[in-house]
């Protein structure tokens, strides 16, 4: 990712959908040299996880400040410590994808949502945190976002 970041500057939007040799030192590459992002995908990229995600994620969202879509399927180490740096970074957010995220609650998500006017679309399928109250409740104080919820019923 270092030698990746040299070398593109310019990138507006990178796809690592699966890489699963993405680690947190590449993480923490695409912070330094990936300002111009305008969308991401990290969405079941296995290594990010663990103790040492959630500083190295917020580091990148402070860096990725014009990210329009970020995408983070099965990342599953998405707290919201997280959510709130998305929220207090990324005003220009129109896409948020979390599906399967397990520590992210409803406070996160109204966060994010109240922060980023420009959100039109989050999926929040799976996230075991975040009831189907809390999801009609977060359709009726905001209507301009259609949230995505999928879930197997038992």
């Amino acid at each position: 990712m270092s030698e990746l970041s040299k070398c593109s500057r310019c990138l507006l939007s990178l796809n690592l959908w699966r890489a699963r040799n993405l680690t947190m030192s590449g993480l923490r590459a695409l912070a330094e040299g990936f300002e111009n992002l305008l969308e991401i995908d990290l969405g079941w990229c296995g290594q990010l996880r663990g103790p040492p995600f959630s500083p190295i994620f917020v580091n990148f969202v402070q860096s990725c400040r014009k990210l329009r879509k970020l995408f983070l399927p099965a990342v599953r180490s998405i707290s919201n410590n997280d959510m709130h740096a998305i929220a207090a970074c990324l005003p220009d957010l129109e896409q948020l994808d979390i599906l399967g995220t397990l520590s992210v609650s409803v406070d996160g998500v109204q966060r994010v949502f109240e922060s980023c006017p420009k959100m039109r679309f989050c999926d929040l399928s799976f996230c075991n945190s975040i009831t189907d109250v809390d999801i009609v409740m977060l359709r009726q104080a905001h209507p301009r976002v259609t949230i995505q919820r999928s879930f197997i019923s038992s």
